[in-house]
């Protein structure tokens, strides 16, 4: 939830708040720090959230993994682990939509290769990040129709 528009991580003010669909209240987690967060998601179980975070600079986002328990508090968030605690130090980058997978990601090497230096690009709605229609995953591999 932020103050103005649909760009929440560009407002220091956004926060990530948690609604009980029975009532209709919401009340803001016990994650949010004095940076910006947005663009959550939950895992399959319901008790886990990732979402990025500008936490510690302001700067630029990193992913946080928070608990949440069966009342709807949230445990003290932790960056997402990696190799290189640093590594994400090194990015002049933002996280965005970030997701729990269930499964390995069905991509070869040469696709993922192609995806990342290939010219396709996909229109995404500034506002809402709907895209009008997404290719299939055959046609984003070299050689695909």
């Amino acid at each position: 939830m932020c103050n103005h528009g649909g760009f929440a991580l560009y407002q220091p003010e956004s926060d990530l708040y948690l609604l009980n669909l029975e009532s209709g209240e919401y009340q803001p987690l016990e994650c949010n720090s004095e940076f910006a967060e947005s663009w959550h998601c939950w895992s399959s179980n319901g008790r886990w959230i990732v979402f990025s975070s500008k936490r510690p600079t302001g700067i630029f986002t990193q992913l946080y993994l928070c608990h949440i328990d069966r009342d709807g508090h949230a445990s003290k968030p932790f960056l997402l682990p990696q190799r290189d605690p640093g590594h994400d130090d090194a990015l002049v980058a933002l996280y965005n939509l970030p997701e729990f997978m269930t499964g390995p990601v069905p991509a070869s090497p040469a696709a993922l290769l192609h995806a990342m230096r290939g010219t396709d690009r996909v229109q995404v709605d500034g506002i809402t990040s709907a895209t009008s229609s997404l290719p299939s995953p055959e046609s984003r591999r070299p050689g695909g129709e």
